[in-house]
């Protein structure tokens, strides 16, 4: 999980340091580099209930600049109808030209994602009651739509006034058309939400580092803990700015990242659905081989056609079932409820 999310901020950093690259003139890695200290000091000095607060403020101004950078594409592009006109017909289909094979598996590595994925449990989590935790995930849905519709528009809209840009700029690109206070208004929207997004998935992966490795090899009190969290979140912060340089293709990063969190969904639902085949050292295999083959899969392009995120799914699955076969695994699994049975008698 700290392996993905790290990803997941590399392609924030890439995304923020777009706009603020074109509004100030500067090239990409000094404008990822002031997306880094600011979004760190978001998290480090704010923690989880400033990160909640500042969200939904920043989501109604990344609303609104959305809508305005649609707004401006679409009366340039001369309306909707011009651009249907104007492009293949593809890019106005279910698949476009991606297939229907990797749409089904954004699909799924998408849903296993939000199943698995830390800040996505914490938000949760951190809700009054499960009523609340309830309603606030149907109101997230919802607010997807809208604005993955309009994000839809304005990428084919760049595509049709743009056709040789890089698609890393298919939404800063139409700041250069509006007033300098209108830009400015679209400008702090955009980076506004990438600091909230550095923020929130910067601040779940130093919960990972602190919980599950810092405080069981150190055990130390509450201050101490306190105090490294920050120490630790501000090295975390920084940490993605070395893969920024290598520029990875936004989209396909970003599923990838879904992809090697939708391993830890298979194997949880293993152990939720599926308790015979459950042990620790089938799970830690599981998860080490999925993380080895899924990377090495899309670092090779999905090679005969086949997305990473099928893999992500198969992996951990068919190591799972194979350690359950070897000799040793269902010891091992009477072993560890032996403790639960006395405990119940």
């Amino acid at each position: 999980m700290i392996y993905a999310l790290l990803l997941v901020n590399v392609g924030n950093y890439i995304s923020g340091a777009a706009a603020i690259s074109t509004v100030l003139k500067i090239n990409l890695p000094v404008a990822a580099f002031i997306t880094a200290i600011i979004s760190t000091l978001y998290y480090v000095f704010g923690g989880l209930k400033s990160v909640a607060y500042v969200s939904i403020l920043h989501t109604a101004v990344k609303y609104v600049g959305v809508l305005i950078v649609l707004g401006t594409a679409l009366s340039l592009a001369g309306g909707f109808e011009k651009i249907h006109q104007g492009l293949p017909a593809h890019y106005f289909t279910w698949d476009g030209a991606i297939g229907g094979s990797k749409v089904a598996a954004w699909i799924i590595g998408t849903a296993g994602a939000i199943f698995s994925t830390q800040f996505i449990i914490q938000a949760i989590s951190s809700t009054r009651s499960a009523k609340a935790a309830r309603a606030s995930t149907y109101w997230a849905a919802l607010l997807c739509l809208p604005i993955s519709l309009a994000l839809g528009l304005i990428g084919v809209a760049a595509k049709y006034l743009y056709p040789d840009m890089n698609s890393l700029y298919a939404m800063p690109v139409f700041l250069q058309a509006m007033s300098p206070w209108m830009a400015g208004l679209v400008t702090v929207s955009l980076v506004a939400s990438i600091f909230v997004g550095v923020s929130t998935v910067a601040l779940a992966i130093a919960s990972l580092v602190v919980r599950d490795f810092y405080v069981p090899m150190f055990k130390p009190n509450a201050e101490t803990e306190f105090r490294m969290t920050k120490r630790i979140g501000l090295v975390i912060g920084f940490v993605p700015l070395i893969f920024v340089f290598f520029v990875p293709e936004i989209l396909n990063l970003s599923f990838f990242t879904r992809a090697l969190r939708l391993s830890i969904t298979v194997v949880a639902l293993i152990a939720i659905y599926l308790p015979f085949f459950a042990t620790t050292r089938g799970a830690t295999l599981g998860l080490a081989a999925a993380t080895v083959t899924t990377s090495a899969w899309y670092l090779m392009n999905n090679p005969y056609g086949i997305d990473n995120m099928y893999i992500a799914l198969a992996t951990p699955a068919v190591v799972i079932l194979i350690e359950r076969c070897l000799p040793g695994a269902g010891r091992a699994k009477a072993e560890a409820a032996k403790p639960e049975v006395s405990n119940a008698n």
